[in-house]
C-alpha cells in the first residue's frame, strides 16, 4: 500500500472519529444537564438552543458523516424510507390495509349481531328450560341465525368510502408524496425530489435547502387557518419555520432524531406533533440506531410500539438492520393517549444511566466527571463509525 493511500485512510479515520465524538459528546452532555436540572427538560433545551457555536459544530459533524463518510458504504436508512413509501402508497400497501380493516369491521359487526340474536332469543324463552346446540337455542330459526351476515353486508359501508369521507388519502394514490424530514441536517431526501416534495427542517441546518425549525416549539394549527400548496412546499415556507398546518403531510420522518432528545417526554411531544401534521393514513417513519442483535433491546422496541400506537398510530413495518431499527407507523385514528400515562414508554437505555458518587457511569464504568466530552460516549452511538446511514 502506497504511503499516500495509507495517509489518506488515516486522515479519513481521524476525521470520522472527531465527527463521531462531537455527536456523541453533544448527546451525552444533554443528558448530564438534564440530570443536573432534575428533569427540567424545558430549561435544558432552551439553553442548548442558545449555544449556536455547539449547534453549528454538531451540524457540520453530521453533514460530514452523512455526505463524506457514510456514503462510502451501502445505503440503508434513506432508501429504506423511500422503498417503504413506494410500497405503501403506490404498490398496494395501503389498499391491503384497508381491505383487511374492512374484513375486520365486517367480522365485528357480525359478531355483535349474533350476540343480539342470542340475547333476544334468551328473552323470549326466559321462562322455559331450553337446551342449546352450538350456542343457539334449538327452536331458534336457522335462517334467523344465519341471516345476520346478510344484514351486516347491507348495513356496513365500505371502509374505504367511510375513511375518504373523513378526509384521508384517496386510492388509487395520485400525485407526489409530501414528506416532512425532521432533523434533516443536509436534506437526505433531496435526491428523490421528483417523487417527494420534501420539507427538510433542522434546529441548525447544514445546507441552505433545509429550513431552520425547533420542532419542539413548532405550533400546529388548523388547516382552515393556514394551508400549504400541494407542490413546492419548501419554496412556500421561510426560515425559521414556527407554524405548520395540521394534516398537511403524507409522511413524517424521524431519522436518528428521537435519541438526540434527552427526555422521553420530548420524544412523546415530537410524535404527537407528527400525528397532527400527518393526514389520516399517513406514515411516521422512525429510524433509531442500535448495533446490538435484535433481541437485546426488544423490550424497548415493544414499549415504543405501545406508546406510539396509543397516540393513534398502527405499526405497519418493522425491520432490524445491522445497526438500525426501522419502523413505519400508520396514522389510523385520532390521538387518544395522555403524555402523563405513556410518555415514559419512549425511553432509551441511556435515560436510566446515573452517576455514582465516584462519578462513574453504572453501565460502562467510565469516569464521567473528567470533563473530556470526546471520551464520554453513549452506548446507543458506541458504534456510530460502523453505521451505514446514507
Amino acid at each position: 500500500m502506497s504511503l499516500d493511500l495509507q495517509s489518506q485512510m488515516d486522515y479519513q479515520k481521524t476525521r470520522q472519529k472527531l465527527c463521531a465524538d462531537m455527536v456523541k459528546g453533544t448527546h451525552l452532555r444533554l443528558r448530564q444537564q438534564l440530570r443536573k436540572a432534575n428533569g427540567d427538560f424545558v430549561s435544558v433545551w432552551e439553553e442548548h438552543c442558545q449555544n449556536h457555536e455547539l449547534l453549528s459544530q454538531y451540524a457540520e459533524a453530521m453533514r460530514i458523516l452523512a455526505t463524506d463518510i457514510w456514503t462510502q458504504r451501502p445505503d440503508t436508512r434513506i432508501h429504506w424510507c423511500y422503498d417503504v413509501c413506494v410500497e405503501y402508497f403506490q404498490k398496494g400497501g395501503l389498499l391491503k390495509l384497508r381491505e383487511k380493516e374492512q374484513r375486520r369491521l365486517s367480522y365485528e359487526k357480525s359478531r355483535l349481531h349474533k350476540r343480539e340474536v342470542l340475547e333476544q332469543t334468551k328473552e323470549l324463552n326466559a321462562d322455559s328450560d331450553v337446551q342449546t346446540f352450538a350456542g343457539f337455542p334449538q327452536h331458534c330459526s336457522l335462517s334467523r341465525v344465519n341471516d345476520f351476515s346478510d344484514v351486516v353486508d347491507s348495513e356496513v359501508p365500505l371502509l374505504q368510502d367511510r375513511l375518504c369521507q373523513n378526509g384521508c388519502i384517496d386510492l388509487p394514490f395520485e400525485g407526489k408524496i409530501t414528506l416532512l424530514d425532521v432533523g434533516s441536517c443536509h436534506n437526505s431526501f433531496e435526491k428523490f425530489d421528483d417523487f417527494f416534495p420534501v420539507v427538510g427542517i433542522d434546529l441548525c441546518p447544514a445546507v441552505e435547502s433545509v429550513l431552520k425549525c425547533d420542532f419542539l416549539q413548532l405550533k400546529v394549527i388548523q388547516k382552515a387557518d393556514y394551508s400549504l400548496p400541494a407542490n413546492n412546499i419548501s419554496e412556500f415556507l421561510a426560515s425559521p419555520v414556527t407554524v405548520l398546518p395540521e394534516a398537511s403531510f403524507h409522511v413524517v420522518v424521524f431519522s436518528l432524531l428521537l435519541e438526540y432528545l434527552p427526555s422521553p417526554r420530548q420524544r412523546w411531544i415530537c410524535c404527537q406533533k407528527a400525528h397532527r401534521l400527518l393526514t389520516l393514513d399517513g406514515l411516521l417513519l422512525v429510524v433509531s440506531p442500535d448495533s446490538h442483535h435484535q433481541q437485546r433491546n426488544a423490550p424497548m422496541m415493544r414499549s415504543w410500539k405501545m406508546a406510539i400506537e396509543a397516540m393513534g398510530f398502527t405499526r405497519w413495518r418493522y425491520v432490524k438492520q445491522e445497526h438500525l431499527h426501522c419502523m413505519a407507523f400508520r396514522k389510523s385514528k385520532a390521538c387518544g393517549a395522555t403524555a402523563e400515562k405513556h410518555s415514559d414508554m419512549l425511553y432509551i437505555p441511556q435515560d436510566s444511566h446515573a452517576k455514582s458518587e465516584e462519578g462513574e457511569d453504572f453501565e460502562t464504568g467510565r469516569d464521567l466527571s473528567s470533563g473530556n466530552e470526546n471520551e464520554q460516549s453513549l452506548e446507543f452511538l458506541h458504534q456510530l463509525n460502523e453505521i451505514n446511514y446514507d
